[in-house]
């Protein structure tokens, strides 16, 4: 009997990583990270930098998100949106991967890019690598830098897009009128002192219910767009994206409020005081309840949790010529979560549930569309 080979470094880093998304339609979503680089071989890329088109992509770029800014002030700024995007990728790295990670982290791009130039090297490195030869043969450190360069520059156009989008905009811009509506809608009153672990105060609400937090705070908020410093969260942001294969404007749950209520009495209480008390057009959409069903892939089954959607009117400013004048208002969407006391403690106390535990799971499903193994594996091999 032969004895079994020892495993490579590659076989135990994409070992751990199975999990994952449908790959192939990841890359059809995202083709800047697929490891064919045919990104490079689409008509309408190859002809212009065949043809020596130099303006051809700060002309897209332009068009795209700066109308009427310089070609220097441009490519400036996507070199920006570029690190951006990369400080996001090394930050999942470091914090979800950190046995492996330094192996992957990806270079900071130092002074601003000519575009085209940095596609048209890209492209000859690909060519290059490939030309004439059998895989096996192919030179995989020119594959390996010709894929990075696409990387980064679908890098910088995600991150231009989730920055621009009108709904990570007005996620920020509406998140201090939900606050209201939620403090108006449940009048909560009446604080008092509990000794729960995580909660300091119970609250009356105009629901009927007693629900649990602190003595500021009745119910949990955040906008998840933004870390404790207020910036962007463009880590958190480009995983969601991927993990379900869309873009920034079709997403919905920007902004969270988390209600914890005593039992399943009350939470089917507050549950239906939502559902038909507050009269909201568009209901509660996407409605879920984990004791019926899980909610997604990546959560535990030991967690459960009722969450939805609802979209609060927001006031803006008057638009000339609209019907509403001044009495516009925006719809927003919103999530809300109910949690009994039992399912938070679940949470707090339980390694599988725990949310850095989730999300290293998000994170092991994109992990191999971001750095697929036919790229890596023979880099990392030469080690």
């Amino acid at each position: 009997m032969e004895p079994e080979e020892t495993p490579t470094l590659a076989d135990k880093i994409y070992g751990e990583h199975t999990k994952t998304v449908d790959k192939k339609k990841a890359w059809r979503t995202f083709v800047h990270f697929n490891p064919k680089i045919n990104y490079l071989n689409f008509k309408g890329i190859r002809v212009p930098l065949a043809n020596d088109q130099e303006s051809f992509f700060v002309n897209y770029l332009r068009n795209t998100f700066m109308p009427d800014e310089m070609d220097s002030v441009v490519e400036n700024e996507f070199t920006k949106a570029i690190n951006r995007g990369v400080e996001a990728i090394n930050f999942l790295l470091e914090k979800h991967m950190p046995e492996y990670g330094k192996l992957f982290k990806i270079d900071y791009i130092e002074n601003p890019i000519n575009v085209f130039d940095y596609l048209k090297q890209a492209r000859e490195d690909m060519i290059e690598a490939k030309n004439g030869k059998k895989p096996k043969s192919f030179d995989h450190d020119r594959i390996y830098s010709a894929f990075c360069k696409v990387r980064n520059y679908g890098l910088g156009n995600y991150i231009m897009k989730i920055d621009e989008s009108p709904a990570v905009i007005g996620s920020l811009k509406h998140y201090p009128a939900a606050l209201n509506w939620f403090s108006n809608t449940f009048s909560f009153s009446n604080p008092q002192d509990v000794n729960l672990e995580g909660y300091t105060h119970s609250w009356d609400t105009k629901a009927g219910i007693k629900v649990y937090g602190t003595k500021d705070k009745p119910v949990r908020s955040r906008n998840k767009l933004l870390d404790q410093d207020g910036e962007i969260k463009h880590a958190s942001i480009l995983m969601k994206l991927m993990l379900r294969n869309t873009f920034a404007d079709e997403i919905k749950d920007y902004t969270g409020f988390e209600f914890i209520v005593e039992d399943d009495k009350a939470k089917n209480k507050l549950d239906s005081y939502f559902g038909t008390h507050i009269q909201i057009s568009s209901g509660r959409e996407d409605f879920k309840d984990t004791r019926r069903k899980k909610v997604n892939s990546t959560s535990s089954d030991d967690f459960n949790v009722t969450k939805f959607y609802i979209r609060l009117p927001s006031p803006r400013e008057e638009i000339r010529n609209h019907p509403l004048g001044q009495y516009t208002h925006e719809r927003i969407p919103v999530e809300v979560q109910i949690l009994t006391l039992a399912d938070a403690e679940v949470r707090r106390t339980n390694p599988d549930v725990d949310h850095d535990t989730y999300k290293k799971n998000q994170f092991s499903k994109i992990f191999p569309i971001l750095f697929p193994e036919d790229i890596y594996r023979p880099i990392i091999d030469k080690l």
